[in-house]
């Protein structure tokens, strides 16, 4: 939902300002999209990671905590 969300903001302030679109803004647009997924995709294996290795642990951390706490580890080491 993040996506599709930011491009139709972007869209929108583009509009207002009357620019126009242009080759540099949809590479801009395509680099962005590029950095969000990958972001995603990097979120989500150290998420599967971390319940991985806390379930094969035996640890009864909750699902929910594990990936906050996974979410904030790669946010963290961004």
């Amino acid at each position: 939902m993040a996506i599709p969300l930011s491009l139709m903001a972007a869209a929108v302030v583009l509009d207002a300002r009357r620019a126009p679109i242009n080759v540099m803004i949809l590479a801009g647009f395509v680099i962005s999209v590029g950095v969000v997924v990958d972001d995603a995709i990097i979120d989500i294996e150290n998420i599967v990671r971390c319940l991985r290795q806390l379930r094969r642990e035996g640890s009864t951390m909750s699902t929910a905590r594990v990936i906050v706490e996974a979410s904030i580890g790669v946010f963290l080491l961004l």
